[in-house]
């Protein structure tokens, strides 16, 4: 994935040469690109990887509602870290959420998804607990 956003600058064409090779992968941790991944980046990968089973998304702040509503062409999608996202919106997750077979979630940090949302709209995927520094913590 890394090659892929080193891609971007390189030409179009590298691009979708690299975005080919990502159909069969089954794992996405793209916390470490988190300053370049944003909406229309999440949508590309999303198409080019319909196999992924895992999408770590922790700290990608550019990601808004869109880039999760684009997680919906991963159908195999179980395992998912939305933490530290502060665009995304309860809407968006338990659309995907309704879409998807999601087993595993994570939202903590998600500025616009407030406790009480998460225990009335995602208890069945999260636990909510509180960590040694007080803060809401949320996990699959």
């Amino acid at each position: 994935v890394g090659t892929q956003c080193q891609a971007a600058a390189v030409s179009r064409d590298w691009l979708l040469a690299v975005e080919h090779l990502l159909g069969g992968t089954k794992e996405l941790n793209l916390c470490r690109y988190s300053a370049r991944i944003c909406d229309d980046n999440m949508a590309r990968l999303a198409r080019r990887c319909p196999r992924v089973t895992d999408i770590n998304l922790s700290g990608c702040r550019k990601i808004g509602d869109r880039g999760v509503h684009a997680l919906a062409s991963c159908k195999e999608l179980r395992s998912l870290n939305l933490s530290c996202l502060p665009l995304i919106t309860a809407d968006a997750v338990v659309a995907l959420c309704n879409a998807l077979p999601i087993v595993s979630l994570e939202l903590g940090g998600c500025a616009r998804i407030g406790d009480a949302v998460l225990r009335t709209h995602f208890s069945q995927y999260v636990e909510l607990d509180d960590d040694e520094d007080g803060l809401s913590k949320v996990q699959g």
